[in-house]
């Protein structure tokens, strides 16, 4: 058999010349014609290729002299204020430009079969050289099919059942996802607001809707009758939300699916709260809606394209059975095929949150804050503690550090991996949030770079991240408390009097007083929040909720170059040679995803990427706790405690309270306990018997459920212990971390057991010391929110409601911090107006989750005093611990020059 191609036929080439010489459909040499992107490169280059080769071109004012024609293509239109007729209009025009062709358009304002033929008898007089119908209405398809049979007329959005040329999508089958949706989510009492009837779209998406109930054993509902118009949308939510008696609705439109929310709004119905709503057709605005509208998304710009594939065939005598096309996502239904094909256009963001040994990242839907998956990357240095990476001099007690590299290596793996789980088209990612550790600060260059990954740094201790709980610099903390204390600075009092080892400021002049070449080769001293917000955007913008709480910014200013210069010399232009820097809002978009951070994490290019945060405080608005009086309680390796006030007031021994710290508008108040998690993580590692860890394992049990299993048989007060939880110091309200960890009262009889369940009860105390300190001063602590990690042994939950004395709630969520990310990503994206309505929509917290045991709380009371009088004798009547954590302490590291 011959491998050459057919020849041309005589003449001047037609199309078909050029799809035989290709070896392709005459649709694919139209579709290169019209600019189509979803061609290959490969087929598109043999289509060039052949239509050079013939010399093939559309010329129009050829084929006018032929068919006695102008060149022009008729389109008679309907309704131009809905979206859908007016998008298909514009795409035959665009369409029609590329192929060569001008439009003539004739809209009309009511479709009958009287103006319908007056269009057709219009364009005839122009010699039109075909008519495309943008017309749906089933009564006047009959004449649409009979009239002018020697005028090629191509029906877009009507009768797909075989009659003439038609272009559409199967209505059916996407209100049949759409109702799946509904269905899939557990909804059985699903409305359905359809379109005007005569509709041949309206009739199939309430055909698919109650193919879609009657396939799931569901008894559809009759069907609420609308126009396509908001107004009766409105008009018909006002009704459904009187009858309340449904869950969901599927709307046939998005115009009459606004006009719904908008009724479900004023009668106080939440979406999804309440009622889930999905729309059809994907409007522009249907993402900016307060909450996005979930919808079903038609590509009307490849409807009018594949109408001209049809126009043209015609026009060069091809066939115009046309194949259909491949099924994706991204394409709608031609006349012919077998399924159509449509998109759900939720939305959803990234949250990646940042913790001490590992990032997680996480994808969250925006319309109701539904995690969909998650990954984690363990960090490959994870803390330093010990020995630079390949060094070999021991770091000193109390150091801390972290390698840069490590943090990119999340965005790396868990973000692509995260969002491969979530089975979601990653362009349908709107934002990326993230939140750290902090205080976690990384001295760097100019442009970003770490001084620990330039070779003359990389055996300098000062050049790596210090990590929050770097608490070596508590000697510079004491300099500038002093300093502060002798000079009366008016900030003071808004860090309950003390500033932290920890904090930005004191591990800054560490590495002044103990590598002043380091500190001189810093550009920026930056908080690891602001960091990866650099590293994704390409924008150093540093956030307002560390520079509050970490870089102590009050009223807009940071502490004077006078205090600086009274507490060192050589320190005095710290804040303008490297700390100042433009502050952004929470919640504001720090800019946009940068190219290279799109190849990390596979996510667009372009997306906001949300300002900095800090894992506890972001985690409020997961909590949807922004309201004065809740605090929460993020309890891992630590626990830090947040809180809103609509109240100023000095508190002694908070970490701070700070102006639009955790919300705009609100004080934020700060305070924590250094070791939490970590106690009974070094507990349970180094202190319990090889006989309670073999029969855990026997049981199939942690040791610290086991351990928790058996404290939680003893009463209150049982053990006769108080512990103090300063193991990693005193965060609150003593800000001193040079204290340790204490336990009075064992005896010989004293069991693992017995000082296991005094740890748990010391962390609770710890916080009740936080609350009480809160409400002596003037501000209101009315419910204790619970989240993070520990949330899982619910003997320490029940011991923490009796030992405070409040009810407890707790936070669902296992990744909050990511989730309160990924809400901050929500509003920065533009889905809503301020952080507080999107914790609304996608933050959630189980209120009472555990109340407080009367009898407990009065034992507990007992032991509350005791703890009591050991805080203040330890924590404030004797230096034994600082002096304890003295003796032997080596000499500092690093290079003086």
């Amino acid at each position: 058999m011959s491998t050459q191609p057919t020849p041309p036929t005589a003449g001047k080439p037609v199309m078909a010349d050029v799809a035989r010489l290709a070896g392709v459909s005459h649709q694919t040499v139209s579709r290169v014609i019209n600019g189509s992107s979803s061609i290959r490169p490969a087929t598109k280059a043999r289509v060039e290729q052949a239509i050079e080769e013939l010399g093939y071109r559309p010329n129009t004012a050829a084929r006018a002299l032929v068919t006695r024609r102008s060149g022009i293509i008729g389109i008679v239109g309907t309704n131009s204020a809905l979206y859908g007729p007016s998008s298909i209009q514009r795409s035959v025009q665009e369409a029609a430009r590329t192929a060569g062709y001008f439009t003539s358009l004739v809209p009309l304002a009511e479709v009958t079969r009287e103006t319908l033929r007056d269009a057709l008898d219009h364009l005839t007089r122009q010699s039109v050289e075909a008519v495309v119908m943008i017309v749906a209405q089933e009564d006047v398809l009959e004449i649409v099919h009979s009239a002018h049979a020697g005028l090629p007329l191509v029906v877009v959005e009507g009768d797909l059942s075989g009659r003439g040329l038609s272009v559409g999508v199967d209505q059916i089958d996407g209100a049949r996802q759409a109702t799946s949706h509904l269905i899939g989510l557990g909804h059985t009492a699903i409305e359905h607001v359809a379109g005007p009837l005569n509709f041949t779209e309206a009739k199939g998406r309430q055909t698919g809707y109650e193919q879609a109930m009657r396939d799931a054993g569901l008894t559809p509902r009759r069907a609420c009758e609308g126009d396509w118009t908001p107004r009766r949308g409105y008009e018909i939510g006002r009704e459904l939300a009187r009858r309340g008696d449904f869950t969901a609705v599927f709307v046939a439109n998005d115009q009459m699916a606004i006009g719904v929310l908008h009724a479900f709004a004023e009668a106080g119905l939440s979406v999804p709260g309440d009622v889930s709503v999905v729309g059809f057709d994907d409007i522009p605005e249907a993402g900016f809606l307060i909450p996005a509208l979930t919808t079903i998304r038609q590509d009307f710009h490849e409807i009018g394209r594949r109408a001209m594939d049809l126009v043209m065939a015609t026009l060069e005598g091809a066939s115009t059975n046309v194949p259909p096309p491949p099924h994706r996502t991204d394409n709608p239904r031609q006349h012919g095929t077998p399924e159509g094909v449509f998109v759900s256009s939720e939305k959803y963001t990234v949250g990646v949150d940042f913790g001490t040994l590992s990032g997680r990242a996480l994808v969250v839907r925006v319309g109701d804050g539904h995690e969909m998956a998650s990954a984690e990357h363990v960090y490959t240095h994870a803390v330093v503690t010990d020995t630079l990476p390949g060094g070999a001099d021991r770091l000193p007690p109390q150091w801390a550090l972290q390698v840069p590299s490590d943090y990119v290596d999340v965005l790396r793996t868990a973000v692509p991996e995260a969002v491969t789980a979530a089975g979601i088209d990653p362009a349908d990612v709107i934002g990326i949030g993230t939140d750290f550790t902090a205080c976690t600060m990384v001295p760097v260059r100019a442009d970003g770079t770490p001084l620990c990954e330039i070779a003359e740094f990389a055996d300098r201790p000062h050049a790596y991240a210090k990590l929050w709980r770097h608490h070596s610099p508590q000697p510079q903390a004491d300099r500038i408390n002093t300093v502060a204390a002798q000079r009366g600075e008016s900030w003071l009092p808004r860090y309950g009097g003390l500033i932290s080892s920890e904090w930005e400021f004191a591990k800054a002049l560490e590495i002044l007083d103990e590598d002043p070449q380091i500190y001189a080769a810093m550009d920026h001293f930056v908080e690891a929040a602001d960091w990866i917000v650099w590293q994704l955007c390409g924008t150093y913008v540093r956030n307002a909720c560390t520079a509050g709480y970490k870089g102590i910014r009050q009223d807009g200013r940071y502490p004077s170059r006078d205090f600086l210069a009274a507490v060192r010399p050589q320190f005095a232009d710290f804040v303008t040679d490297k700390l100042d820097h433009r502050i952004g809002t929470l919640g504001d978009s720090a800019g946009g995803l940068t190219a290279q951070a799109a190849a990390w994490t596979g996510l667009p290019q372009g997306i906001p990427v949300a300002v900095g945060n800090v894992d506890a405080h972001v985690t409020v608005a997961a909590a949807d706790a922004l309201d004065p009086g809740s605090l929460v309680a993020i309890m891992g390796t630590s626990t830090c405690h947040v809180m809103n006030s609509d109240v100023l007031r000095e508190v002694p021994g908070m970490c701070g309270v700070v102006l639009d710290g955790i919300s705009s508008g609100s004080w934020g108040y700060e305070a924590g306990q250094s070791g939490v998690g970590d106690i009974f993580g070094w507990f349970v590692a180094n202190c319990v018997p090889e006989s309670y860890q073999s029969e855990a394992r026997r049981r199939g049990l942690s040791l610290h459920e086991y351990l928790s299993e058996l404290a939680g048989r003893q009463r209150v007060g049982e053990h006769g212990l108080i512990a103090l939880d300063w193991h990693s110091g005193n965060r609150s309200v003593l800000v001193d971390h040079e204290l340790s960890g204490v336990m009075v009262g064992q005896t010989l009889a004293t069991t693992c057991v017995d000082m296991y369940r005094a740890l748990l009860e010391a962390t609770a105390f710890g916080t009740r010391m936080i609350v009480e300190t809160f409400v002596r001063s003037g501000v209101p602590v009315t419910e204790l929110v619970v989240a993070g990690g520990l949330l899982k042994n619910s003997l320490l939950m029940q011991i923490y409601a009796d030992a405070v004395g409040l009810p407890l709630s707790v936070v669902p969520s296992p990744q909050a911090p990511a989730l309160g990310s990924a809400i901050h990503a929500a509003t920065a994206a533009g889905a809503f107006p301020d952080v507080p309505s999107a914790a609304r929509q996608m933050g959630r917290r189980i209120r009472d989750a555990y109340t407080p045991i009367p009898a407990n709380v009065a034992a507990y009371d007992q032991l509350y005093r005791e703890y009591v009088a050991a805080y203040e004798w330890f924590g404030r009547g004797n230096g034994m611990m600082r002096r304890l954590r003295r003796i032997g302490t080596p000499e500092p590291v690093g290079v003086l020059s």
